[in-house]
């Protein structure tokens, strides 16, 4: 059996941007005969930290309080600490069954059950910050995030894995920074999740690809102006990929590290692609690794059409030219001091 309690705490480098974290942990093995192991394992974790609700601070309050400054302990302003917080719950659960049997087979066996609570967004202030007039709101989502995982080895090196998962994102607290805030009732923007994997590991290779397919729904979107905008869902995108990567050990403490892939972000109402998702990404890069040392090397590039491609190539092209053209002017110039030297020598043999 295992009990394990921890806190943790910080005051942050900016003005009272204070964090607290409290964890708890609990496992318990118990053999039910010589082939049989009942697993039982819970974690819950709390975290409070203050934030402003808005990034960032105007350059005058920097000016007047410091490059650190982000909330203070007045009740009277808006950036009072007590009043820009979070407060995150999470916990995991899960019961495992392992038992083998004869012939070489085994069963092993897991239910589990995990939990997320930050999914309220509440407004309570006599001076809204976007509208200057006294706000009252609340929104409460809640949701089921089921998600399937299989995994089967093929060989001792060679495995393939498949997910289905379901995901969750509520509106921000922004949405409250309205004349009406009532008008905006956006549901959650929800994802369904879908992968096929491979992963391979040999001697000094390791590669994996996959390939995946996201069904993106309720994009929230606003319509109107200033104060009176009004949030609602909107569409919705599909996003397809194939990604590989690879990992060779040279020797030594390095390896070789590339990776790259394909991708589509279509939106379902207009079938074009979603502005600023790439159509493609590559990365190439040195590994280093040693006694617990670790460091990266890494060159990426993110491509959002062939035109980005070609657009690469003609830079790379335009660099090398002023190269060629200097080789040029040398070969030119060894050219007239062999011309010279031969124009000298006649005259010096003439005049032998």
């Amino acid at each position: 059996m295992m009990f394990n309690a921890s806190r943790l705490t910080s005051d942050g480098y900016q003005t009272y941007s204070g964090v607290k974290e409290d964890n708890y942990q609990f496992k318990l093995q118990k053999p039910l005969g010589k082939d049989t192991m009942l697993t039982a394992f819970s974690t819950y974790n709390k975290i409070h930290s203050h934030a402003p609700d808005k990034a960032g601070v105007a350059l005058a309050q920097v000016a007047r309080y410091g490059k650190d400054y982000s909330l203070n302990n007045d009740k009277t302003s808006q950036n009072y600490y007590g009043y820009n917080y979070n407060d995150k719950r999470t916990d995991f659960e899960y019961i495992r069954l392992q038992s083998k049997l004869d012939g070489g087979w085994a069963i092993d066996n897991t239910l589990y059950t995990y939990a997320y609570d930050n999914f309220k967004r509440s407004l309570d202030a006599l001076v809204n910050q976007g509208t200057r007039i006294a706000t009252k709101a609340d929104q409460t989502y809640t949701t089921s995030l089921p998600f399937l995982t299989a995994h089967y080895a093929v060989n001792k090196q060679w495995s393939a894995y498949g997910q289905v998962a379901r995901g969750f994102l509520v509106p921000e607290l922004s949405m409250f920074y309205v004349n009406n805030p009532n008008l905006s009732t956006p549901k959650p923007q929800t994802s369904t999740n879908y992968q096929l994997g491979t992963v391979h590991q040999s001697g000094s290779l390791t590669f994996d690809a996959d390939i995946c397919y996201i069904d993106f729904n309720n994009k929230i979107a606003s319509t109107g102006s200033g104060n009176d905008l009004v949030y609602c869902n909107q569409g919705g995108v599909v996003y397809k990929g194939v990604e590989g990567a690879a990992t060779y050990y040279v020797g030594s403490v390095f390896a070789l590290h590339a990776n790259g892939s394909v991708n589509k972000a279509e939106a379902k109402d207009t079938g074009l692609q979603v502005a600023k998702a790439p159509k493609s990404t590559a990365a190439l890069g040195l590994l280093y690794k040693d006694h617990g040392l670790y460091g990266s090397l890494i060159a990426k590039v993110y491509l959002q059409d062939t035109r980005d491609l070609s657009r690469i190539l003609r830079e790379i092209q335009a660099a090398r030219q002023p190269c060629k053209a200097v080789q040029g002017h040398g070969r030119r110039r060894q050219d007239h001091q062999d011309r010279a030297s031969r124009k000298r020598t006649a005259v010096a043999r003439k005049h032998g």
